[in-house]
């Protein structure tokens, strides 16, 4: 039985050991003691119970002793042991690793630490968020590390205009667009709604950096309010056509 024990122990430091070089990023000097005194503990409470086995004491009582204890300390820590075999599926699979770049939900940040229970985010906003690890294995993670490119979207709603600037409206669109870092896409009529046209504008920002795709977006935005300013169309325009337009069909009625 004391070899066997010995055996056993060698074989888990092995375990331990490998998973330490296969994953290093994952699992800690903290994590690596955890989970050899788990081992240990289990390997000698079973040597002890065949020992006495063996000596002849009944261990009948005591194996129950230990089979409704045991079942009383799963049920207590079933979530702890969901966390923990949720750390092992994350080492395993690798949907992130520490320092990535990740959208949680509505929750944007970066990982700071995957810990043998919960993992640590710290959000852009500044405050650090901690996540339960089963959490984190049943919602869905979007690694933003990985980008390559970051596109944008939007929908813009043009009053009614005569038909010569309409048709000027995409190559006005596209001139804002030429900026560094960034890759014009397309601009075109998508729709015609009571308050006038819609076009969609697209573009693609050659950059992951977070800031700078938010400097391009804003640099983008103000130069479509300015075209918007220089050739007098936009909303306010558009109202004052339709409120007009039902005034003239009030009066038709």
């Amino acid at each position: 039985a004391l070899q066997f024990a010995i055996w056993s122990g060698v074989l888990a430091q092995f375990i331990v050991l490998s998973l330490e070089r296969l994953i290093p990023r994952h699992f800690d000097a903290d994590h690596l003691s955890v989970v050899r005194s788990v081992i240990r503990v289990a390997l000698w409470m079973l040597v002890l119970v065949t020992t006495l086995d063996n000596l002849g004491v009944g261990i009948s009582s005591l194996l129950a002793g230990l089979g409704i204890g045991g079942l009383s300390f799963a049920l207590a820590i079933q979530r702890l042991l969901g966390d923990l075999i949720s750390t092992l599926t994350i080492a395993l699979d690798q949907p992130f690793v520490e320092g990535d770049s990740v959208t949680v939900g509505d929750v944007t940040g970066r990982i700071v630490r995957v810990g043998l229970k919960t993992t640590r985010l710290r959000a852009t906003t500044g405050e650090e968020w901690i996540i339960p690890n089963a959490d984190l294995v049943t919602l869905r993670v979007r690694n933003n590390t990985h980008l390559q490119e970051r596109r944008v979207t939007h929908t813009f709603t043009v009053g009614w205009i005569a038909q010569e600037k309409l048709k000027k409206i995409p190559a006005w669109l596209e001139a804002c667009c030429q900026l560094p870092d960034v890759r014009f896409e397309r601009a075109r009529l998508i729709g015609m709604i009571e308050t006038g046209f819609q076009f969609e504008l697209c573009w693609v920002v050659m950059d992951t950096d977070i800031v700078v795709h938010q400097a391009r977006q804003e640099q983008v935005l103000m130069g479509v309010a300015e075209v918007w300013e220089r050739e007098g169309i936009g909303r306010e325009g558009a109202d004052k056509q339709n409120a007009t337009m039902k005034g003239i069909e009030q009066v038709k009625g």
